[in-house]
């Protein structure tokens, strides 16, 4: 594996983000100074992906960034109409800690239908999955709500898991237990933390999966990647990597350094790269004397 992303850099950035929230929280209140916001990687790519790809693929990760001490961690569970009474049968006798809701397909087409439904419900929860046989369906029943915050249900398998077994509790945690992504277009948005994990474990984290991602599920591995930004939805993006330049970790080791000392994240993502690699000066070409006529 060839290793492009700088560990320390990493820390760093993920340090100063959570600064940022930690300080966005005490100024709208201290309510909410315990609750976590997501650290999502962003890969730019140089030549985007035109396939529609409706399932997520999943993103190996060293450490869960599922916490079910934590209030605002919380699973939303997707299925057929027909399996709903079923299912919640399931769950009573083998509850799933986090697990507070599930919806049938035909209370999303009833209930959801309004925009501001399914991004209430998209809020209130940070998680969610749903049966793999009705994926399509149900993508195009969220529509952009969940898209744009890239938070489409990971589909488990659940026909025949919840009846005389408990495979599906295995199926649900597999998948609120991992990183996934959608490979669309040219910005690939990976969640991969969340402020309230030790920064260390959101550092390898990214370092963990953003390889993994690139350089086993990305046409062209790092070839085709143009740059590589760390943020939270309500941050700057911080950049980790760009393409094709030798002085980049020098330049954004010292962009850290810089928003470090003056406490202020967006420094980082001002710091123009161009203008903070000095060009060398080119060198004088001697002028040749005129021959004697």
């Amino acid at each position: 594996m060839d290793n492009k992303l700088n560990r320390d850099l990493i820390a760093k950035a993920t340090k100063e983000l959570v600064k940022f929230v930690r300080k966005e929280s005490e100024a709208k209140s201290s309510l909410i100074d315990d609750l976590s916001s997501p650290i999502s990687v962003q890969l730019q790519l140089i030549k985007g992906i035109n396939e529609e790809v409706m399932r997520p693929v999943r993103v190996k990760i060293p450490n869960t960034m599922y916490n079910t001490n934590e209030e605002e961690h919380s699973v939303c569970m997707f299925c057929r109409s027909e399996d709903k009474e079923a299912i919640e049968a399931f769950f009573r006798a083998n509850p799933f800690d986090g697990l507070t809701t599930i919806i049938s397909l035909n209370e999303v087409k009833k209930q959801y239908k309004a925009f501001k439904d399914r991004k209430e419900l998209l809020n209130n929860h940070s998680h969610f999955v749903c049966d793999i046989g009705i994926v399509s369906h149900l993508y195009n029943l969220l529509g952009k709500v969940f898209s744009q915050r890239n938070n489409y249900p990971i589909p488990v398998k659940v026909d025949g898991c919840f009846k005389g077994n408990t495979k599906l509790l295995a199926n649900v945690l597999q998948a609120v237990d991992s990183a996934y992504m959608h490979l669309h277009g040219s910005h690939i948005n990976i969640r991969l933390g969340n402020t309230g994990m030790p920064v260390s474990d959101v550092a390898d984290n990214v370092y963990e999966g953003v390889h993994f991602a690139v350089d086993g599920k990305i046409k062209d591995s790092w070839k085709n990647i143009h740059s590589v930004h760390i943020k939270t939805p309500t941050s700057a993006s911080l950049p980790l990597y760009y393409r094709n330049s030798k002085e980049m970790t020098q330049v954004l080791a010292a962009s850290v350094a810089a928003a470090s000392s003056s406490k202020k994240v967006t420094a980082l993502a001002a710091t123009p790269v161009a203008s903070a690699v000095k060009p060398k000066k080119a060198a004088k070409t001697p002028v040749a004397a005129p021959e004697p006529a």
